[in-house]
This record gives C-alpha cells, structure tokens and sequence, in this order.
C-alpha cells in the first residue's frame, strides 16, 4: 500500500503490523493534576499559577521580573501598597476590593457549553511532512509564559537531529513539545502521551474530552492531536480523499451543544481547500485521531 505522508509521523512496523506508533507504557508518565499534599503548592501548580497570572518572569534577570510580576498580583488583589489605607474613604472592612483590574488577555472565549482559545496560532508547515514541527511552533506561540513567539520548523527539526522533509514520530514529537513548550512554561516536560484505540473507546473518548478542557481552562493549552485518514473515512476538514495520511494538529476548542472540536491545521497553501482552523464533529475528529496518539 502506497503511504501517502502529510506531515506524517514517521512510522516503524509494530507488532500489529501496521506500522502504528505503540502505546505508551503505563505508568510512563506522571498523572497530571493539582496535588496539594501540603500546606504549599507543588511547582507545577505553582507554574501554572503563576502562568494564570500572567507571569512572564524565569528567574534569570536578578528577580526584576518575578518582583513586577507579584507587584501586579498584589494590585489585582488589592494587598501590598495597593491595600486601601485604615480610615479612608474607600476602606471598608470585609469589602471587596474596588480597584481596576487589567483583563486577563489569555482569557478563553466561553459560553454556555462552550470555550475556545482565540489566541491560538496556526502556521503553515513548510514541507509537506512538516506538521509535526509546525505543532511545536504553534504551541509555542499560543501557550503563554517564557516559550518563544518567534519559534521556526527549522529549529525544531534541528533540535531533533532531522530536517524540516522529516516526518515526525510520536515520541520526537512530545520530546520536542517538552524541550519548547513545557520547560520555559511550566519548569518541566509537562505534556503526555495517550493511545486512542481504533475506533476510540466511549471511556478513551469521554477521557480526551475532559483533558482538553482542563488542559484549556487550567494551563490555557492546547491537545496535540495525531489523525490518521484512510481512503473514504473520516477526515478533517478541506482534506483530499487519499490512500492514507498521517497528521498533526493542535485542538483548542469544545462545544457541548453541537458536540464539536476546534483545531488548527498546518497544513494550508498545498492546493486544497483546508481552512486553517475549524469546527469538526467530535466524532469525526476522534475517528480520524484513532490508532495513534495525543499529547496533553
């Protein structure tokens, strides 16, 4: 069978003899999740604090960031130098505080049953098997903290000893989310990969659907999603009916009131008419995800 590779993984034969990545071993990563085992945050929590706070410091400049971060927290709470003087007209005990506060500008767009991430970032992958390194930078634009803006396909393929004609595996690809994302944000890998079955089980499916939204609601992340599209099945939006395509893209949306996903696609400007982001049934969009893997 002629492979058709759109910004495909990379694939080995397994033991199911088609080529698939395997799952991941239990027990391989962490669980995520709040943990307060103690009287303080752990450091993941308190990264994602910081992050939810708008914290853009990394320690590395003599404390000037991390002091102007606090300082904004202080006011947003009203505490430090910003706490209303004793006597003065605008104390008032048990009060809440009246001061401004700057909205927060990585605040999802919600609704009833619905959130998205307005701010998340599509690029064009550069080669038709750049997708896997077009996710990286994507993430690395949207996700805020210290990962960098200014991210190219090129520095990922670099980082993983490829070039930007390599297509990317599984493990390269969360090796890579972990180097550009997860470090400069979050002090850590963070990101983990999880096998859909194919077709994805009603628990694997229930499962995906709840890490996507405290992945967004919690971390303001997006889910790598891997997509495995086999002649006359499902297939994302504006893709062309092949043999088979391997793909990644980044979702960021969810809507329980028409079941649908949001996700950005890389792969734009090769003569078909895929938008760069869309809405997609979430059955669809899991029936094409099944067999691989997505990292959240």
């Amino acid at each position: 069978m002629t492979l058709a590779l759109v910004g495909a993984a990379a694939t080995t034969a397994s033991a199911d003899g088609q080529g698939r990545e395997p799952q991941p071993t239990p027990g391989q990563f962490s669980t995520k999740g709040w943990d307060f085992s103690g009287s303080k945050m752990t450091p993941k929590e308190l990264a994602a604090f910081r992050k939810a706070q708008g914290y853009k410091g990394d320690g590395t400049d003599n404390g000037r960031k991390d002091e102007a971060w606090l300082k904004s927290l202080r006011k947003k709470m009203g505490t430090g130098e910003f706490a209303a003087a004793k006597g003065s007209a605008t104390a008032v005990a048990g009060g809440p505080d009246m001061s401004p506060v700057d909205p927060d500008p990585y605040a999802l767009t919600t609704g009833s049953g619905y959130a998205y991430i307005g701010w998340m970032a599509q690029r064009q992958q550069v080669t038709n098997s750049a997708c896997g390194k077009a996710t990286v930078q994507e993430m690395s634009i949207t996700v805020p903290g210290a990962s960098s803006a200014s991210l190219t396909q090129a520095q990922v393929a670099s980082y993983l000893g490829e070039t930007t004609s390599s297509a990317t595996n599984a493990t390269e690809e969360l090796n890579a989310l972990g180097h550009f994302v997860g470090q400069p944000n979050f002090g850590r890998s963070f990101y983990e990969s999880s096998w859909l079955s194919d077709p994805p089980t009603s628990t694997e499916k229930a499962t995906f659907w709840s890490r996507l939204k405290t992945d967004m609601s919690s971390y303001k992340t997006p889910v790598v999603t891997g997509v495995i599209e086999v002649k006359d099945g499902p297939r994302l939006v504006g893709h062309p009916n092949l043999t088979r395509i391997e793909h990644w893209v980044i979702a960021g949306g969810w809507n329980d009131n028409n079941s649908t996903v949001h996700y950005a696609d890389s792969w734009t400007g090769y003569g078909y008419p895929i938008p760069t982001k869309s809405w997609i049934s979430k059955t669809t969009f899991l029936y094409a995800a099944g067999g691989w893997v997505y990292q959240w």
